[in-house]
């Protein structure tokens, strides 16, 4: 039975090719007669990309990871809170005024419980989220200035600046 996880890209990762993707960069900016575009620095923008896209595989993995371990922990203690209750119950099926009182005791904790799993496993989605998208938004932004930072060091063709 495959236990893969739907999540993983690493070997989707592990296939992608800095170097090759640097080749189809030269061949398509080189129709455009930028010969001095620094290859290197393109090489190393897709690499810092794939260790964002990495990074923020793993942050998402982790996270799906510590909410089923966090929603199968809850479901134990749901269990066996359930066989207690049906104890407690059947302790007291001589006096049905005590059998009412406690059946509402057990659905005001069932219910304040469930509340308060269904926010705590709301914050855990929302924190794995908070730190995917901040990784991938700080590399879209630091590509940005790289992008710039790289055409600005673009000659005209000729080799003479612009300015």
């Amino acid at each position: 039975m495959s236990t893969k996880n739907p999540f993983d890209l690493s070997d989707m990762l592990k296939k992608f090719d800095a170097t090759a993707m640097t080749e189809q960069y030269k061949e398509f900016f080189g129709k455009f007669n930028m010969p001095n575009l620094d290859m290197t620095a393109l090489k190393e923008a897709q690499n810092k990309n794939v260790q964002a896209m990495t990074a923020a595989n793993r942050a998402m993995l982790e996270g799906t990871q510590a909410l089923m371990k966090r929603q199968s922990e809850m479901l134990k203690q749901v269990v066996s809170e359930a066989s207690e209750a049906a104890k407690s119950l059947g302790s007291s099926a001589n006096n049905p005024q005590e059998a009412i009182q406690n059946q509402i005791k057990m659905l005001e904790k069932s219910v304040s419980e469930a509340l308060a799993n269904f926010a705590e496993i709301s914050e855990m989605v929302k924190n794995t989220q908070d730190e995917t998208t901040k990784v991938m938004t700080t590399r879209f932004n630091d590509s940005m200035a790289e992008l710039r930072a790289t055409i600005g060091k673009l000659k005209p063709e000729g080799g003479k600046d612009a300015g």
